[in-house]
């Protein structure tokens, strides 16, 4: 079987700017993924961003193989850069998703929210 066979989850996730963002997004995601399944991938996009958000998603791919990063030239909008990363999903099943978990405080409410998206449930504001 071929790793692009095995995949069953592409995360998509389109990344201007959010280096400080970036970490907790990793810590908030990776465990709920685990907890539905190995074979997954996470595709972020690098759309020109001007602060360290690339270094953070290169260091993030280095951590997990299952990390992949796409950079762009410029900063071309979030449509074309979620655009580029439905592109290059691998998985039977794909879900977009920004990275979300801006302080600390909203980490553990950032998790539950994305268990439920995820696994398909409804997600309460």
């Amino acid at each position: 079987m071929t790793m692009s066979s095995s995949i069953l989850l592409s995360i998509v996730c389109p990344c201007y700017n959010e280096e400080s963002t970036i970490p907790l997004f990793f810590e908030a995601l990776e465990p709920v993924l685990e907890g539905i399944t190995r074979h997954y991938e996470i595709i972020c996009i690098d759309d020109g961003s001007t602060d360290g958000t690339l270094a953070r998603l290169l260091a993030a791919a280095e951590r997990n193989p299952r990390i992949r990063i796409i950079e762009l030239s410029r900063n071309f909008g979030k449509e074309a850069a979620l655009t580029c990363g439905l592109d290059h999903a691998r998985g039977d099943a794909i879900i977009p998703m920004t990275p979300i978990c801006k302080t600390r405080r909203n980490h553990q409410g950032s998790r539950r929210k994305m268990a439920r998206r995820v696994r398909g449930r409804p997600c309460p504001a």
